[in-house]
This record gives structure tokens, C-alpha cells and sequence, in this order.
């Protein structure tokens, strides 16, 4: 007979923080946090409620206490980049400065579900994606938000981080995943603006966001993002076939570090 699950360890106490020397994350009581991850890229946009619960209720029972996911999706979308109800994240299409209320509500409620269950969410909000993607299916289309962030300017790019901050900013369990799996290049200043948005916001709420990065040091940084390793159980597609080393991440805490 195959051996029976071992027994789920307790659930990450948030909120998190980074430690003094920057090196791991803390829970609640000053305990470090061991990410043991699942790539869930698509659960906002490509799973119901229902099935978001199943899926993360069975990652919790099997011991795991992270996913990462694409708040907004542009490619492995069933109906890229609308959610399952048709919901397109933006009323203007690729505009940062105008988040669709029904997508971005349900993609509250997932996290909600995650908080429930003590799952840490590294959350994408503008996922650069590979240069050259080249998955079966897909003809070539890109994988991420690059050309959007240049597009979108300091403007919409500040305006888009900010709503973010507030919207989100109550979270206890989020880490924000600043851009991914490229070099920034271009739209470094672009993911900052971002990340600066998403500080803002989350003072305004009453949290902050940390920013943290695994490129050059700067304000805050010092801790790279943690890599969740993909095992897909049966269900919806909440995965893809993506991954790689270039993402910079923004912890969230009660205060500014």
C-alpha cells in the first residue's frame, strides 16, 4: 500500500517580515518561514472559486505553504487574458490606469482563500515574461506584460502599482513579484515606479511593502525571491510552462523596512 500523507505541518502565522539580516523571512512570532512552493501561475484566471479552494485546501493538506501566481494573465489564459467569467483585467485593454472591478474582485477572493488556508502568494502583478517565447500552441505570442509596461509610461505604471497597494494592500500573505523571468532592461525604472506605487498604497492602507531584489542592491533590497518548484495536481490548468532566475520581489510587512 502506498504511504499515507504525512500529516501537514502548522500553518505560516502571518503577517511576514524580512529579518534583520535580510537573509529569510520571519513569521509573526520571529520564526523563519521555510517556502515549500507550488507554481499555480493561472489560478485566478483559469479556476473558479470552487476549484481555487479545492485546489489550494489539497496544496495545504500535502504540506505546501506557498503558490505563485499571475495577478494578470496575457498568454496561458483560457481566454488570455480574461478570467473564466470573461472578465478582462483592465477596461481598456493593456491600460494599467484602468483595473476592471469584477476581475480584480475575484481575484481578491482567491487570495482571500489563500489567507485562509495560511498559503503565502507571490503575487506577479506585471510579469515580464521570456524574450523569446517559444511554446507549442502559442505561435510565438508573448508570455508577459513587457511591451504593456513601457507603454503604459511613469504615469500609468505609478497609477497601476498604487491601486495595487491599496486594493491588496490589507493582505497579511502577500510577496510581490516585481517583473520575471528576463532582464528588466528598459523597464527597470518601470518596475520600480511599481513597486514604489504598491509602498505608497500600502501606507495609505496601513501596510507596507518592502521592496526586495535579486539584482543590484538598493533601497530595502537584499533578499532574492523565493523559486516555487511546479507539481500540478489534476484539475483546472493553473500552471504553464514558465520559470527562470531574472525576478525581483517585494515582500509585505506592517512597516517600512
Amino acid at each position: 500500500m502506498p504511504e499515507s500523507i504525512p500529516e501537514a505541518p502548522p500553518q505560516t502565522r502571518f503577517p511576514l517580515r524580512v529579518s534583520p539580516d535580510r537573509r529569510r523571512l520571519l513569521d509573526v512570532d520571529g520564526r523563519p518561514v521555510l517556502i515549500q512552493g507550488d507554481a499555480a501561475w493561472s489560478v485566478i484566471v483559469n479556476a473558479t472559486l470552487d476549484s481555487a479552494r479545492r485546489y489550494i485546501a489539497d496544496r495545504r493538506r500535502k504540506g505546501f505553504n506557498t503558490i505563485i501566481v499571475n495577478l494578470i494573465d496575457p498568454l496561458f489564459a483560457t481566454d488570455p487574458p480574461r478570467n473564466l467569467a470573461g472578465d478582462e483585467p483592465f477596461t481598456t485593454p493593456g491600460d494599467f490606469r484602468t483595473p476592471n472591478e469584477a476581475y480584480m474582485a475575484h481575484a481578491e477572493r482567491v487570495l482571500e482563500i489563500a489567507e485562509h488556508y495560511g498559503i503565502v502568494v507571490i503575487l506577479a502583478p506585471a510579469f515580464l515574461g521570456y524574450p523569446y517565447p517559444s511554446h507549442p500552441g502559442y505561435a510565438g505570442r508573448p508570455e508577459g506584460w513587457y511591451e504593456e509596461v513601457v507603454a503604459n509610461g511613469p504615469d500609468g505604471r505609478r497609477v497601476w502599482g498604487d491601486y495595487l497597494g491599496h486594493r491588496f494592500g490589507r493582505f497579511k500573505n502577500i510577496i510581490w513579484c516585481i517583473g520575471g523571468d528576463r532582464n528588466p532592461g528598459e523597464v527597470d525604472a518601470g518596475l520600480d515606479q511599481i513597486a514604489q506605487g504598491i509602498r505608497t498604497g500600502g501606507l495609505a492602507g496601513g501596510r507596507a511593502a518592502v521592496p526586495v531584489s535579486s539584482g543590484t542592491p538598493s533601497e530595502g533590497a537584499g533578499m532574492a525571491a523565493p523559486q516555487a518548484r511546479p507539481s500540478q495536481p489534476p484539475g483546472p490548468d493553473l500552471g504553464g510552462p514558465r520559470g527562470g532566475p531574472h525576478r525581483r520581489a517585494a515582500a509585505v510587512g506592517r512597516r517600512a523596512v
